[in-house]
């Protein structure tokens, strides 16, 4: 289900720029997570970095999840798109408040790419629960607002880490 062997890892830094900015320093400064870098290196076709934010309309994930999948969809959005995306959006995010993760928008890396994580226990429950919101008219009008606004779209179904407190 969507690309295979690839990680994706998420830090979340609350005091901003300047904590993203400690993090690197502190990271540079640490001689076992840079061997792990270059070991790991040798195992990776490809490495890609976005610094994103969090849209703040997204509801806060802040609890465990017991088990499942979950599911990053990757947007890259036209140029210029991105306030009117956000604005259908955050109308739209509490359809599925109860499945919503995180909604994450880029402000390096590939720009105009937006990210939306959602949760389900399984492939059967996200594919009932996409099927509920396409129910709501309100749902149907979002998509027929926001799909002009999309040039790529990327699905991937992910299963969390030992170590990930989304675990």
């Amino acid at each position: 289900m969507g690309q295979l062997d690839r990680v994706y890892t998420i830090w979340r830094h609350s005091g901003g720029y300047g904590d993203v900015d400690k993090t690197q320093i502190q990271l540079a400064k640490m001689m076992d997570y840079q061997e792990f870098v270059k070991q790991q290196g040798k195992l990776l076709q490809k490495r890609e970095q976005q610094l994103c934010y969090e849209f703040a309309f997204w509801p806060t994930y802040d609890d465990y999840f017991d088990g499942g999948i979950f599911e990053i969809r990757s947007y890259s959005l036209k140029a210029g798109c991105l306030y009117e995306w956000a604005n259908a959006w955050s109308k739209a995010v509490s359809l599925r408040e109860k499945d919503a993760v995180m909604g994450l928008c880029s402000q390096i890396g590939d720009m105009y790419t937006v990210h939306h994580i959602w949760r389900y226990m399984d492939l059967e429950h996200r594919k009932n629960e996409r099927d509920m919101a396409w129910q709501s008219g309100e749902w149907a009008n979002l998509v027929i607002r926001t799909v002009p606004m999309i040039r790529n779209l990327t699905v991937n179904i992910l299963k969390p880490a030992e170590y990930s407190p989304l675990r």
